[in-house]
């Protein structure tokens, strides 16, 4: 991970390993002052509500973000996928604590990267597969392959259920988006760096989830699975930078993963 000499002094963070463990019908029980943060709540109708889901362990109690994909696949951060993945919970909705729907995960996948250090190029990612298929109303986002549209200050669009308020540890369970700046699109061969110091962004219970970037068309992208950050502990959490792991890079392990699972 590259940190320049007083980033290097705070915390770097997998977003989700300071995620609320409360149990399920604790999830964003208040404290929601504001969005993502600095972002806003996300409509039923919003096409990132319709292609993002958030995913539940009812055994650790923690929570994060996910992308559809294909039928019945969802792909998030490898560090979501803690212990069976049986324990998850696709739960399909705006509001984790009111979910439209919920689905079993019956299998998943992390990357064979990933160890679990914050490092560049950390595979941070995994493939999780669902019971049933992806139900009416829902969708999957096209994948971005022309990555020579995110440059340094590029907006990009982020998403996920995590928390609102860094600072007290609040607000986790509702969908929220919130437009960012790419940092250093050269991060690592396989991750992009976004900023965050203008005191909005993504932080725990957001791993996993979507980046999108909108295309010429209009319609917007998935190129970005949230990963890891840095802030300072208790005071700025999560407000200096937040790294996004680079869909592209892992598509063929993604198609050959969810063709096994």
């Amino acid at each position: 991970m590259k940190l320049n000499l007083f980033v290097a002094a705070a915390a770097a963070l997998l977003l989700a390993s300071c995620a609320p463990k409360n149990q399920a019908n604790e999830i964003a029980s208040g404290g929601a002052d504001t969005a993502i943060f600095g972002g806003d709540d996300v409509n039923v109708n919003d096409v990132v509500a319709t292609t993002t889901v958030g995913l539940y362990n009812t055994k650790a109690g923690y929570l994060c973000t996910g992308s559809l994909y294909g039928k019945n696949m969802v792909i998030t951060a490898a560090h979501c996928l803690e212990g069976d993945a049986k324990n998850l919970q696709v739960r399909f909705g705006v509001d984790m604590r009111k979910p439209a729907l919920v689905r079993q995960v019956i299998a998943g996948q992390r990357n064979t990267r990933y160890t679990g250090k914050i490092q560049a190029n950390m595979g941070d990612v995994s493939v999780l597969k669902y019971e049933g298929t992806i139900p009416p109303g829902y969708t999957t986002a096209p994948i971005l392959t022309d990555y020579s549209v995110l440059s340094k200050g590029s907006k990009i669009v982020a998403a996920g259920y995590g928390i609102s308020a860094p600072s007290r540890g609040k607000g986790e369970g509702i969908l929220r988006k919130i437009t960012l700046k790419v940092k250093d699109p050269t991060y690592s061969a396989t991750e992009i760096a976004v900023d965050q110091s203008m005191i909005n962004g993504v932080c725990s219970g957001d791993s996993g989830g979507p980046a999108f970037v909108k295309g010429n068309d209009g319609r917007l992208y998935l190129w970005g699975v949230t990963s890891n950050g840095a802030g300072l502990p208790v005071l700025r959490p999560c407000m200096f930078f937040a790294v996004f792991t680079r869909v592209d890079t892992y598509l063929p392990w993604i198609n050959e993963t969810a063709g096994k699972l």
